[in-house]
């Protein structure tokens, strides 16, 4: 008998989207699953489709709950997951057929507490049948600082859960932390701590949907200063485990996004998130032991003389990007 994946699926205002998403779980080569579809609180007719897909296949699984967020979701398909294994899929993306097949099958050959994937953004939210091929390279991942250098800088989407799947027992004592955004990366901060070896495979195995209600994509809110939270515990953790060269890296991340949040804020002229942005830069620059590299270096001491030079930054990685 071939383990049980338990792949958890919240579902909220996505009628659209959810009939491919979970069609593509469903046809997967890989057949012993267990489908959880966390109707979480959804206004919209996503609960009543996720009934339908319960009562035409006995792999699937509805819990129906009060809205409580992403993280909530989660927890609570954990809370009745029995699968070996666990996977986690956002309700407006889609996996290749054979994604699980292989990652079953690469997690049990290698006995890795984890396979990590690549994923491929797209527009297009329509699922079409997909497979993919068998060439694609690998790597073994046993020392933590190895696995975060990989998860945090090598790899865009490393920090998600989406893109990984898990061996059950990494969440007998830990879960996604509810009321902030960024919940993947502070889970993964705590959850490579657990880690005795994990894979990466370089393989395309995930469809991440971008559309206009994306994260990616949103409109500037309060809540998108949480990143600031998770990137200050991953500083705390990093100089804790006397990894000072990610400490250093978490830091210019930190510094980055503040002048990235920061010229978002002006522009949309809310004055409170100013205000609490500003007062995290003075708090920032009163801060010991900030090393940087020389670029950034020159940028922070430039930033000590006057604020305005975080604008200038800001304008400095927005050309870049567009070359």
């Amino acid at each position: 008998m071939k383990p049980l994946v338990s792949i958890i699926v919240p579902v909220y205002n996505v009628e659209k989207y959810i009939t491919g998403c979970v069609t593509s779980i469903l046809t997967q080569t890989y057949e012993n699953l267990q489908v959880i579809l966390v109707d979480d609180g959804t206004p919209d007719n996503s609960g009543k489709i996720c009934d339908d897909f319960a009562e035409k296949d006995s792999r699937v699984l509805v819990v129906h709950k009060e809205n409580g967020g992403l993280s909530s979701a989660r927890n609570a398909g954990l809370d009745v997951a029995k699968g070996e294994y666990i996977m986690f899929i956002d309700s407006d993306d889609y996996i290749v057929d054979n994604a699980v097949e292989i990652l079953v099958s690469a997690c049990e050959r290698y006995n890795t507490d984890f396979v990590q994937f690549d994923t491929i953004h797209t527009t297009n939210p329509e699922y079409s049948s997909c497979h993919a091929g068998e060439d694609y390279g690998m790597e073994i991942l046993t020392d933590l600082r190895q696995m975060y250098w990989k998860m945090y800088k090598t790899l865009g989407p490393g920090v998600s859960a989406c893109t990984k799947l898990h061996k059950r027992e990494l969440f007998n004592d830990l879960r996604f932390k509810e009321g902030i955004i960024h919940e993947d990366d502070y889970f993964t901060l705590f959850a490579l701590q657990k880690v005795k070896a994990g894979l990466y495979l370089d393989a395309k195995l995930y469809y991440y949907i971008v559309h206009e209600n994306s994260i990616l994509t949103s409109h500037f809110s309060k809540k998108k200063l949480d990143v600031l939270y998770v990137l200050e515990c991953r500083t705390k953790e990093f100089e804790k485990l006397g990894f000072a060269d990610l400490a250093r890296f978490a830091k210019e991340q930190y510094f980055s996004r503040i002048a990235d949040l920061w010229c978002q804020a002006i522009k949309a002229k809310d004055e409170e998130c100013i205000r609490i942005i500003e007062e995290k830069i003075r708090t920032f620059k009163r801060g010991n032991n900030v090393s940087f590299s020389k670029k950034m270096e020159l940028i922070y001491r430039m930033s000590r003389i006057n604020i305005k030079f975080l604008y200038a930054y800001y304008l400095y990685k927005k050309i870049l990007k567009q070359i």
